[in-house]
Order: structure tokens, then C-alpha cells, then sequence
């Protein structure tokens, strides 16, 4: 489990994302999860020379409600056992599976 500390502003500045998309479903989940979710998103820029510049967003997912936050850390592809640094397309995912597994217990719950 990696840990970290945000302060308030922290907080504040990752309760939502510009992506539209992503910051639909991180403001659903952090609906149903008592908005213990947060998002960072960061862009990495990479310089060649004789080419042109590539930026890739990436974004890092913690959860927690003080001040001390567990960073989420997703399976890689054989790179190393930490990643923390993900693309939209897994937090999606992610999120999918969290509101999926909710609505789950929320039925199974009232029967």
C-alpha cells in the first residue's frame, strides 16, 4: 500500500478532473463513496530532436478522507509492480467496476 498526505487545497484541486468524460464519472463515484476519491492529473512532455514534441495526460487515483490518502495502485503491463501513473482509459474502467460492484450490493442489499 503507498500512502501519501495532501493538504486542504490538495483536496480541493483534485476533486475533479477538465476531462469531461472522466470528471462525469470521478463526481459519480465520489457521490456513492462519500467523496473519499481524488484525481491528479498531470501532463508529460517528451522532446526528440527533429521531432515534434508529445505530451501524454496521465492522472493518479487516491482514496482516503483525512489528510493521510492511499494512492491507488493499478496492475502494469510486466513494467514494475507500481503503478501509480495511469491513462483515462483505466480509471474508466475503473470507475465502471466500482459503480457496477455498488449498484451490485445496493440490490442484492434490498432483496
Amino acid at each position: 500500500m503507498i500512502v501519501t498526505y495532501l493538504t486542504d487545497y490538495e483536496r480541493e484541486l483534485y476533486a475533479s478532473v477538465p476531462d469531461k468524460e472522466l470528471n462525469e464519472y470521478l463526481q459519480e463515484v465520489r457521490k456513492k463513496f462519500d467523496n473519499k476519491y481524488l484525481l491528479q492529473e498531470y501532463v508529460v512532455k517528451t522532446k526528440q530532436l527533429f521531432r515534434k514534441e508529445k505530451q501524454r495526460v496521465f492522472y493518479t487515483l487516491y482514496f482516503g478522507s483525512g489528510v493521510e490518502v492511499q494512492i491507488i495502485n493499478f496492475a502494469s503491463d510486466g513494467e514494475g509492480s507500481i503503478n501509480t501513473g495511469v491513462t483515462k482509459s483505466y480509471l474508466i474502467t475503473y470507475f465502471l467496476g466500482l459503480l457496477n460492484g455498488f449498484e451490485y450490493k445496493e440490490r442484492f442489499k434490498n432483496n
